[in-house]
Formats: structure tokens, sequence, C-alpha cells
């Protein structure tokens, strides 16, 4: 089977060890004197300057071989008598084959025979009315984004990045005219106006049929999960139920209509989402006091309200105030400003505790309290969580035993604290 003159394995002339020798030789070549056979010697002879025509080999040099034989063939051609056609002018990318498939794709083919697809003018304007935008990036939560875009012919247009209810579209930049069917105006699209003499004019339109029927007709609409959308002074913020969904940008038409024309314009896309970050910490009091420290009253500024024993954890003191009351108060400061809104911790022996839990510190208020609500006695686990998260520089734990039992020691053997942002322990 013999292979076609465009596939790459065509074996063609043999190469030349040296492709152009510094001498050459004469031939004396008698022709037959008719025209037919002139131009039959001479078309034989031009099959040496096309390098398609050449053995292939990855230095490409059959075009340097057809270079040679170029301007052997332009000097026999003046002498004829015929004085046929040279080439002068002419270069040998002239001569590359194409190549039409079933499809009507047209290939071209390269020096080394490789191809190259040659672009149809439909296949072109697909491409421009395409869906995506190539290697444009994704917004990211507090960011926005800028994409160049154009609708050609009434086709619609997705964005590179998807939105979600409470992001911001926002249409900058809009340039050109469109029209639809055969006797309309131009109409603008950012404002859509009727487009003449260089300027939109006041005069719009609306049909009932179009994508938006309130929206005047030419102007751009975006479509959002099933719905489209109008734009009020070019911007629109995403409604409610929207989520990752690629905005469709599109022209308000009625969409059979033939529309032609071209719309750019840049939009602009905010995304105004919140990344929420939890941290958790957990204190094992057991084997470490952790970064807390004993709160004292101010009347007895030498007698802690809380002993941190090894084992166990902290454990309240009796008295420690002059009151009757068996107490631990711990506390930490000058935390890094913090929000938390979920506290659990692990104690013992008491027989009616009231647990305060918060901020801001050493003193008697408390900005939250996660609990302040007597509970049962006895080893408990206990969990309380804001309703709404609150912001503070401290942490403070305060047990009090209500019941005044001298026999029971309050013990904290491990406090789990949980927020939104940065741990700050």
């Amino acid at each position: 089977m013999s292979l076609p003159i465009t596939d790459p394995n065509y074996p063609g002339f043999p190469l030349p060890a040296v492709i152009n020798p510094p001498d050459s030789l004469c031939f004396l070549v008698k022709v037959p004197n008719d025209q037919a056979h002139i131009a039959a010697f001479l078309g034989v002879l031009f099959d040496l300057t096309q390098w398609i025509n050449w053995q292939r080999d990855p230095a490409k040099r059959g075009k340097d071989a057809a270079a040679v034989w170029r301007a052997i063939w332009t000097d026999l051609a003046a002498q004829s008598c015929a004085a046929p056609v040279g080439l002068t002018g002419s270069e040998m990318e002239d001569f590359m084959p194409l190549r039409v498939d079933c499809d009507c794709n047209v290939f071209v083919t390269c020096c080394d025979g490789t191809e190259v697809q040659i672009y149809t003018a439909a296949q072109v304007k697909a491409l421009l009315q395409g869906s995506n935008v190539a290697g444009a990036p994704q917004t990211t939560p507090g960011t926005c984004q800028d994409y160049a875009l154009q609708i050609i012919n009434g086709g619609h247009l997705i964005a590179p990045t998807p939105v979600s209810t409470g992001d911001t579209i926002q249409l900058q930049l809009i340039a050109g005219a469109t029209t639809h069917g055969t006797g309309n105006y131009w109409r603008c699209a950012d404002g859509g106006g009727v487009f003449f003499a260089g300027a939109c004019s006041s005069s719009v339109a609306f049909d009932a049929g179009a994508l938006v029927p309130a929206t005047p007709l030419g102007e751009i609409v975006v479509k959002l999960n099933s719905t489209w959308y109008a734009f009020t002074a070019g911007s629109l913020t995403v409604p409610a139920g929207v989520s990752l969904v690629q905005p469709e940008f599109a022209l308000n038409y009625v969409p059979t209509d033939a529309v032609a024309g071209t719309i750019s314009f840049t939009a602009h896309i905010c995304n105004h989402q919140t990344v929420t970050t939890r941290w958790t910490h957990v204190f094992d009091f057991k084997t470490d006091p952790g970064p807390f420290i004993p709160a004292f009253r101010a009347a007895y500024p030498t007698v802690p309200l809380a002993n941190w024993s090894t084992g166990n954890g902290w454990q309240s003191v009796f008295n420690a105030d002059g009151s009757t009351l068996n107490e631990m108060r711990m506390y930490i400061t000058g935390l890094p400003s913090t929000s938390y809104d979920t506290m659990s911790d692990i104690w013992t022996d008491a027989v009616n505790l009231d647990e305060n839990a918060g901020g801001p510190g050493s003193g008697s208020a408390f900005t939250v309290n996660f609990n302040a609500t007597p509970l049962t006695a006895g080893t408990n686990v206990h969990s309380a969580a804001t309703a709404t998260p609150y912001t503070a520089t401290s942490y403070r734990t305060d047990l009090v035993d209500l019941s005044s039992h001298v026999s029971h020691v309050i013990t904290l053997s491990s406090l789990t604290l949980s927020g939104i942002g940065v741990d700050p322990f």
C-alpha cells in the first residue's frame, strides 16, 4: 500500500549527504520542440523544488534540498524558448499541501510532516461564543476579579467563576451595539437606548417574549440557576437560594430572534462569602495547670481562690475570701482578642455547684456567663454554649459550692474551649 504524500513516513527523494555541494555538473538534454513536451519536462523537474517530495528527517533538510533545485529550475525555465512562468518571489511554504476531512476540517502539512488545523469562519465564531474564558482566575472569599467578556451575535457566555447569595456582579466598560431581525434599530447594551450617530438615545423597547420582559431590549442580563435577572445601574447582588452557580450572560432579546452585532464588557465579580475557621483547645489539668493563675479577693490579696494539685487539677479553697463559700476561681488575661462560643469541663465533688465561666478575667463581673444555674452533685461533664459568640482577651472559670460543704473539694480536671478564628492558647 502506497503512502500519501502528506504522510510523515512518505519516502520521497533520498536526501543527499551534502545538500548543496560546492561544484555542479552540466547536462545537455534534448527536449522535443513541443509545448506539451516542454511543460512535462519542466513539470517533472519542478517536483524537486518542493520539500514535501523529499525524504523526511528531524533536521527538516528537505526544504534545503528543494531550495537548491528551485534555483536550478528557475535558471532552466528562464533559458527555455517557451519562457514558462518562473518561481520568482515565491516561498517554499506556498506549496504546503492542504487536507480536508469528511467534517470539512482543513489541515495544512508543515515542513516536518505534522499537520496544523486551519479554522473556518464558522469555527472561529463558535470559539468566540464559547462558554469558557481560558486561564481566568477564580474569586476567593473577600476578593474581586475582573473578566473581559464578549457576546457575539446573541450568543450566551458563562463566567469562569461561581457565585453565591450575597456576592455582587457589576458590569463595566460596556461597548458595542446589536440589532435583531430585519428593519430593527441597533440598540446599546448599557441602558438599552437606540444607537444612532455614535450615541445611545433614550428610546427603548420591550418585548413580552424577551428573557426579562420588563427590561429594555438589548441590555445585558444574567441567568442564575434557572432565572434571568436584570442589572440595576449595572449592578446585581446575587439573590437568596444561589450557591456556587456560574453566571450566564446574554442579551435581552426574544430567544428566537436573529441577533447581529458584538457587545464587549467587563464583569466585576466580588466574592462576599465568609470562611468560618473554628478552633478547639483541651486543657488536661491533671498533668498541667495550663496558662491559668488563681484569683484573689481584694481584701485577701495573699490567699488564692484556687490551688493546682498534680494528678488532680485545679481545686477549690474553703473560706479563702473570709466567707463560708467553698470556691475555686482561676483565670488568664493578655490573650489575643478571641471569639468564644462553647465550653466543656469535667469537675467532681460538689454538692450544689454554681458555675460561671467566660470573661473578662479576675474581676467579679462576667461579660458572658456560660452557665449560672446550680448543677447536680457528683462527677459531671458539663457543656454550655452562648447564643452569640463573645469576644474577649481573657478567660475565667468560677466554681462555687453553694451548699458550703467544707468536706468537699471541688476539682476541675479538664477544660475544653471552642470558638471562631485562631486558637489563642
